[in-house]
């Protein structure tokens, strides 16, 4: 069973922050960016944890298939509601129980591990799932910046583990899978880091989130462009990591 959690649409304006936004639509902007540039267009993809599918739709233009996977209902229906490409499937299942066939080329699983009962199943599936030439791009919080209570439970009610970096490593060799490649997204944690002794010292008068023309999804879609998408420098520094993986050999 997943902790279903408030999902994160960048292009929902009732959500105003803005930096999260940024955040999450530059992952999704690097994978397609990634296959644009290897020439790896018109794969089958899922995208697990795909909520209202925004990031399903975004890799849409580059691939073959899409399948966007949610175990919350209401999302899956409000995916199916929203986009109507022909390219694109909306699927309300549990991961560790999921087929598909035939096996798919690309799986992206952005914050998704710490949600889930069982991370070691889910990828295992995932594994399952994956053709042998296959990717899978998920990230993961970084441990440094996730808070605790006093039994070192996730302070967030939505989370169910922590791992930190090394324990990361492991559970992707114990489900078959070796590190490709790992990016963070730095600028943005700084960023927010900046704005908050900004605004402490009074040299600002608004945050982010209180200006609304942020909120326009060409701004949004820039900066994700810009600031968003992963990189390698101070990977240890991002909030969150972002994985490549590959089967083992």
């Amino acid at each position: 069973m997943w902790q279903v959690s408030p999902s994160i649409d960048p292009f929902d304006n009732t959500n105003k922050d803005f930096w999260l936004k940024v955040e999450h639509l530059g992952r999704y902007l690097y994978v397609v960016d990634r296959l644009i540039a290897a020439n790896r267009m018109h794969l089958c993809i899922c995208d697990l944890g795909c909520a209202d599918g925004y990031g399903a739709r975004e890799m849409s233009p580059v691939a073959k298939k899409i399948i966007g996977v949610d175990l919350d209902q209401e999302s899956i229906n409000q995916a199916k509601s929203i986009h109507h490409e022909g390219s694109i499937d909306f699927i309300c299942a549990d991961i560790t129980t999921l087929e598909i066939r035939p096996q798919v080329d690309l799986i992206t699983a952005f914050e998704v591990l710490e949600h889930v009962d069982h991370p070691l199943e889910t990828l295992k599936s995932m594994h399952r799932m994956l053709t042998e030439q296959g990717r899978v791009y998920c990230s993961l919080p970084n441990s440094r910046y996730e808070k605790t209570d006093e039994n070192g439970n996730p302070s967030n009610p939505h989370h169910q583990h922590i791992f930190t970096y090394d324990e990361a490593l492991e559970l992707f060799a114990m489900a078959g899978f070796e590190v490709e490649e790992v990016f963070g997204q730095a600028m943005i944690n700084q960023t927010i880091r900046k704005e908050k002794k900004l605004w402490d010292k009074k040299r600002i008068t608004k945050r982010s989130a209180e200006i609304d023309a942020l909120q326009d999804p060409k701004v949004i879609r820039y900066m994700a462009s810009v600031v968003g998408m992963p990189y390698t420098v101070d990977i240890h520094e991002s909030y969150a990591y972002v994985w490549v993986l590959k089967k083992m050999t």
